[in-house]
């Protein structure tokens, strides 16, 4: 059955790149900004999130052994129901100072955004 998961993407733009960190399902980037880059920030922040995700997930055996190693990993956890959810944010920045500079020094935003697996 199908999980939704809510996690965290902050990114910030420089110098015509976007450098965007998922802490949640350990996925970051950095990408250069289309030339012909017309749409919304947020829905590009997405767009590229979910390319970055659907890779990271290419690259196990399958979908729940993606799971397995991100509950694992600590990243997710399980409810008493069963169901997948990510740590919160804040678990992150504690456990991870080079996030806590970026927040303060890069001015990163952060969208919240529901992903299924």
């Amino acid at each position: 059955m199908p999980n939704e998961i809510k996690v965290d993407i902050l990114f910030y733009i420089e110098k015509g790149e976007i450098v965007m960190d998922s802490p949640q399902l350990d996925i970051g980037t950095v990408q250069k900004l289309p030339s012909d880059y017309h749409e919304n920030i947020k829905n590009l922040v997405i767009r590229v999130f979910e390319e970055k995700l659907s890779n990271k997930i290419a690259r196990f055996d399958s979908k729940e052994h993606f799971i397995k190693t991100m509950l694992d990993h600590g990243s997710l956890d399980m409810d008493k129901e069963g169901m997948l959810k990510a740590k919160e944010l804040t678990f992150f920045l504690e456990k991870f100072e080079y996030l806590n500079n970026f927040m303060k020094e890069k001015g990163l935003r952060r969208i919240k955004h529901t992903i299924t697996l």
